[in-house]
Formats: C-alpha cells, structure tokens, sequence
C-alpha cells in the first residue's frame, strides 16, 4: 500500500510544526515539507529567514525542490545572504545560486532577471560574458568561435570559469520571455561602471535587510555598546509590555530561538510568557539580534552551525545579564523581557564582560609581566587561557574542557575575576622579588619558562642555603628540598610565610587574595609530587622547579 501524503496544513500549529520539522535530519526534513498536503502554501508562508534556515540544514546540492516552492521574494533573500563579501558580491557563488534558481524554476528566473532583478542581470552578465554587438552583416566574418546569436544582433560566449551552457540556456529563456527587454538589458549592459552597480546593488541589498536587524557594520556595531544594569532595572522604568500584532507575528522568524536549547535564562523566562504576540516579538527580537551580530562581526554564514554560534553568543549575553537583573528569578526575568528590547539586555550583558577587560587592561598596563615582555602562557594554561580570554575585544571565559567560550552566567564572571586579580596579587609579588632579591634573567628567555620557579626555587634556596635569591639549582639540591619538605614537614602556612616575610605594603585584601593563591598553588604542588620518589626525580618532568642542565 502507498502512504498517503499527511495532512497537516499551515493552520495547524505553524510555528510548533516548523519547529518538529527543523529537528529532523536533513533528508527527512525536505521528504516532510514535501509530503504535505499543500508544501508551496507552507514554504511561502514562512518568514524569509526561516526558509535560508531550512536551504542551509538541507544544504545547497539537495535544496532544488525546495527553491521550486518558494516565491521571488525568498531567493532575493537568499541572495542577499549568500553572494556578499562585505560590500562586494561574489560572482561565482552568485552564478552557482543561479544555476539552482534556473533548475528549480527557469521560467520565474527569467521574468525576475527581466524585472526587479535587471540590475543584477547586467552586473552579473557584465562579469561573466563576452558580449559583441552586430551593426554591420560584414562584421559577422568576424566573430570569434565559441559565440551564439539569438536575434543575430547581440553575440554571447562565457567567460573563463563560467558555465557556458547555462549561460545559453538561461539567455535563450530570457528573449523568449520578453525580446524587447532582452536587447534593453544587453543595450545597457555596454554602458556600466561595475563600482557604480556594486554600490547601488549593495545599497538596495541594505534597505532590503534593515528590516530583520542586518543593518551595514557601521551601523550594527552599535549593538557592542555598553549599557548599565542600572539604566534597566524594571522597578526604574515600569514600561508596558511590548507586543506584536497579529500581522506581524505570522512573519516571525521561529527557528533562530530554538537553536539555543532551554536551559538558559532565555528560554526558561519565556516559558512564563503566556501571552503568545508578547512571545512572537521576543522571538523576532532574537532573530534580529542575531543579524545585529552578524553584520557587526562581519560574519558568512556558510552553514548551519556558523549561525548555531551567533546564536549561542546571543544568548549568552542574554544570560548574564537576565541573571544579573533578576538575581535568576524567572518570573521577574519574564517581566524584563516583556518590558525591554532584546537588544538592551544583550548591551548590558556585553557591558558586564567589559568591565573585566577594562579591569585587566588597567593592570597590564603598569605590571611587571608586561615590563619583562612575558607571554600569557607565562601563568601557565589554565590562568594564561583566562587572561588571554579576558583581553580579547570581546571577552571570553576559558573552559578547561571546552576551550574559550562566551560567558554565560555570573559565576563565569566570578572566576574570572578571581584568575585575573590572583595574577595581580603575584605580579605585585614578582615585582618585589626582582627589587629585594638577586634574580637570575636568563630564565626569562627560556621558551617553556612559567611562574612557578619564581616561588619554589626562592622557597629551596631560603631553605636550603638561607640565600633569598632566584636563580637555577641543581637536581642533587632538588632532591635536598623535596627531603627538607618530607622530614621537616614543611607546609602551606610556612610556603607563605617564607614568600611574604619581606614583603611590606601590601593592603590587608590584596594580602588576603595573594595568601589564598599561595595556598592554590602549594596543594597543587604537593598534589603533583607526594606520590614521586625522590630517587626517581627527573628534571625533564618537574615544571614547579628551575633545575640546571
């Protein structure tokens, strides 16, 4: 028995049946839309940003049936996402999005290049053929091999790199449309300045997308400017809740949102968000947003997954700032999203990870580390990854097992701001054991030198020789130290007391932070060594110590 096509229609649910249909693998995802008892009305009935998301998890090879479909409208859109490099399009990915609109549908093409679409018609033609135009039947003799005529006036062959077939295809279904028009375009391509077409072309393309948040970089950067958590705090501004009408909200964008997952602030505010148009306009919030960050980060958006990470980073600001506004009420964070745009939220957000970088680019600037000109893996991985992050123009948390991320909740913050000002405390501590105590440079120049010598060879030399001083020793005198620590059962509190004995003038919270990360650092130490023999110490494998040879 053959299955019979399903039934579910448009009015059923749209935005949950777009949602259901998203989350399937990409070759079930075109045989659902396809199944569907009128798939045009549902694919033309889509928000344009919806249908590119659908194109990109199908993928270009496979999308023909689905650009067969969709309106004019939806491949202007897809053009506009797809051929641009900054301010300039890109002629061949533009011919290889042509040669899918001419098999979809050749005829719709053909009218579309004809009409709205004749500026692009002549910019792309003026790219890609050899045009030479008859005035005289003698000039004929003349013609190089390779050109084809379809009025015996206009003479066309393709350019190196372009498919010619297609070229003659396309051409032919164009004059059988409209001659008149035909020759016009080809009259009018002779006479143009391709920076004059790009400029206007992307000037059109512009207007066309400030409607969904892509607004020119010089514009959309404006979405990376801080804002105070003060300046929205909802008891401040008790506005009304912001809504769509019913118009509106069937042009909303669904699938950026569900990219993201639920468990965020986001999605779980939302879910206290009964009235649906309240809801619809956060949702086009987000995807507007998401454009907003595309544009100002100058992104191309080749797959799915590179709008996967602009969404994540979207919601990550989000995040941290409705954790911050609503000290993780749900509830309240709902009233925050009815009251705020979306894109406020996310400048406070942003704004809150600048700080730290403000913070971190303060103390740089006058700290020892940077004096000795000393890499950010100096600190090692864990708090050199977090200092790197921390610098970055937009500022990043080091995730031990996921590498850098965004930050999405305070407690990121939090242990940021932790690392950083734990390297400000013993970048002070450095600073005074080059003044007070003789120091080796050479150490410096060692391309695998981190700052852990720094403490445990002036500790060995103190114990060892009562010689506060920094310099290598010898793995004889390294095993003298580790023997000095076991028997004598040196510890935490006497590691401290031997690194800060001289060190005056240092306020009581710095001197708490700096005590802290002493005793961070020595259980760490012990940790890595209490099981080693002593006999067994290889200096190749001791990375705590500055051993000779």
């Amino acid at each position: 028995m053959s299955k019979k096509k399903e039934t579910i229609t448009i009015s059923q649910g749209k935005k949950e049946l777009l949602l259901s249909i998203f989350s399937l693998p990409p070759s079930r995802l075109l045989n659902r839309i396809l199944s569907m008892s009128d798939p045009k009305s549902f694919v033309r009935r889509l928000s344009n940003q919806d249908f590119f998301l659908l194109i990109k998890k199908i993928g270009m090879d496979d999308c023909i049936p689905l650009l067969e479909l969709a309106d004019v409208e939806k491949w202007q859109f897809v053009l506009d996402m797809e051929i641009w490099k900054r301010d300039i399009p890109d002629i061949k990915i533009l011919h290889r999005w042509i040669s899918l609109f001419f098999k979809a549908e050749p005829v719709r093409l053909s009218r579309f290049l004809l009409s709205e679409g004749e500026l692009l018609a002549c910019y792309m033609f003026f790219k890609s053929l050899d045009i030479k135009i008859i005035q005289d039947k003698d000039e004929i003799y003349d013609i190089p091999e390779g050109f084809f005529t379809l009025d015996g006036v206009y003479y066309f062959r393709a350019k190196e790199d372009f498919d010619h077939d297609l070229m003659e295809q396309l051409l032919r279904y164009m004059a059988g449309e409209d001659l008149l028009r035909f020759q016009a375009l080809f009259l009018s391509t002779q006479a143009i300045i391709p920076s004059e077409i790009e400029e206007e072309l992307y000037r059109l393309r512009c207007i066309r997308l400030q409607e969904v948040g892509l607004l020119p970089h010089h514009e959309a950067i404006s979405v990376y400017s801080p804002l105070s958590p003060h300046s929205i705090e909802i008891k401040k501004i008790p506005q009304k809740a912001i809504r769509l009408d019913r118009e509106l909200s069937e042009l909303v964008p669904v699938i950026p949102l569900s990219l993201i997952g639920s468990q965020n602030m986001l999605s779980l505010a939302g879910s206290y968000i009964r009235d649906p148009f309240l809801f619809d306009r956060i949702q086009m919030e987000f995807a507007g947003l998401c454009n907003r960050i595309i544009s100002a980060d100058e992104l191309r958006i080749e797959e799915l997954e590179d709008l996967k990470k602009v969404c994540l980073k979207a919601a990550s600001y989000l995040n941290l700032s409705l954790e911050r506004l609503s000290a993780k009420d749900f509830i309240k964070a709902a009233s925050i999203l009815e009251r705020h745009p979306l894109e406020d939220i996310f400048r406070v957000g942003f704004g809150m990870t600048l700080k730290i970088r403000w913070e971190t680019e303060k103390w740089l600037a006058g700290s020892w580390f940077k004096r000795m000109d000393l890499r950010c893996d100096f600190w090692d991985d864990y708090w050199g990854q977090m200092l790197e992050g921390a610098l970055m123009k937009h500022p990043r948390f080091y995730d031990r097992e996921k590498g850098f991320r965004y930050f999405i909740g305070i407690e990121d913050l939090k242990e940021c701001l932790k690392v950083i000002r734990s390297l400000m405390v013993l970048d002070s501590l450095f600073e005074h054991i080059e003044k007070s105590w003789k120091m080796e440079r050479e150490f410096f120049k060692l391309q695998d030198a981190i700052f852990y010598p720094l403490l445990f060879n002036t500790m060995a030399l103190i114990l060892i020789k009562d010689s506060p001083s920094f310099k290598p020793i010898s793995i004889e005198e390294t095993k003298t130290f580790f023997r000095i620590i076991r028997q004598d059962k040196i510890g935490e509190k006497d590691f401290i007391r031997l690194l800060l004995k001289e060190f005056k003038g240092i306020d009581r919270e710095s001197l708490s932070i700096l005590e802290e990360t002493l005793s961070w650092i020595w259980k760490d130490f012990i940790e890595e060594y209490e099981d080693v023999s002593i006999e067994a110490m290889d200096a190749r494998f001791i990375k705590y110590l500055w051993i000779e040879g």
